[in-house]
Formats: structure tokens, sequence, C-alpha cells
């Protein structure tokens, strides 16, 4: 992305469920995959791609997404805009959220 943070257009994903799975797969996608046939995601360590057995890796990172998105949106300059967005993403900070 030229040397931009897929954060940087973050407004530009639907406040859906998809549009955060679709960011979400987005920001990680060079650490963590998610292969649907088997139902389990991998991550990257560097080497080879490991199966994230427990999904401890996606978990981790699922932490990660909901501080930056909300950090990201808490940069948003117009009030009305930041408040939706600051709303939305902060439902990730519960864990349940993250769990479903």
């Amino acid at each position: 992305m030229d040397g931009r943070s897929i954060l940087d257009d973050f407004t530009n994903y639907p406040l859906t469920d998809i549009g955060s799975s679709k960011l979400y797969a987005d920001m990680f996608k060079s650490e963590l995959r998610f292969v649907r046939e088997m139902g389990l995601y991998f991550y990257y360590n560097g080497k080879v791609w490991v199966k994230d057995v427990g999904s401890i890796f996606a978990k981790r990172l699922a932490k990660k997404f909901a501080v930056k998105t909300v950090d990201k949106a808490n940069g948003i300059t117009d009030d009305k805009t930041r408040d939706i967005f600051v709303k939305y993403y902060c439902k990730f900070n519960s864990f349940n959220a993250r769990e479903n």
C-alpha cells in the first residue's frame, strides 16, 4: 500500500460484521490466514505457516485489532463521524464480542 497502513483507509470498510472481518483480514494477512476448508487459522512464524491450535494467535491479534481501531477512530476530526466509529469499534474490546 505504498507505505501506508491499512488503518489509514479503515473508514472505507463498512461498519458491519463483514466489513470488520475484511478489515481484520487485511490488517493481518501477512501474519494470519483462515483456511475455510479446514476451519482453522494458520499463522506465519517467520519461516513457515503453522496451525493456530485453539486460535490463540488469532485471539491475540483480535485484541490488537480492537485497540488499534479504537485508537485510529479517536483520531477522526469530525465529532459525529468519530463518535460513530469509536462506538462501533469499542464493542471489539469485549471478550464476548471477539469470541462470537
